[in-house]
């Protein structure tokens, strides 16, 4: 019961990592290494989700 707990908590969090006060935050004239910060953004944030979700559903496993 412990991950899916996890599992449901991370989507929470990241729901609101995705809603508009932070993403209008990362939405900035500014680009790291050429690629816009809004964009560079969201692609780690997708990435984190998949790894915490990836790691959540290995202890569901245990």
């Amino acid at each position: 019961m412990r991950g899916e707990g996890l599992a449901k908590a991370l989507w929470v969090m990241f729901l609101c990592w995705f809603c508009w006060p932070f993403i209008g935050a990362a939405d900035r004239a500014v680009s790291v290494l050429g690629i816009p910060s809004l964009f560079l953004y969201l692609f780690l944030g997708w990435a984190a989700l998949v790894a915490a979700l990836a790691l959540a559903a290995r202890s569901l496993k245990d």
